[in-house]
């Protein structure tokens, strides 16, 4: 990305990303953990997608 400084976090998948990136992660998985609290960390990843989809919020001026 144009602007990204070039300190670079291996995740623990062995991928090396942009800290900022890894940081972003983190508030992005905070939030879903608090808008799904009812989904047990155990569920499939299909389980889950449809948990999200079910607590979206429609998207405006479609």
């Amino acid at each position: 990305m144009a602007g990204e400084d070039k300190q670079q976090v291996a995740t623990p998948a062995g991928i090396d990303v942009p800290a900022s990136a890894a940081a972003t992660c983190a508030q992005l998985v905070a939030i879903l953990r608090d808008a799904c609290t009812g989904i047990p960390m155990e569920a499939e990843p299909g389980d889950f997608l449809v948990a999200l989809d079910r607590n979206a919020q429609p998207e405006s001026g479609r």
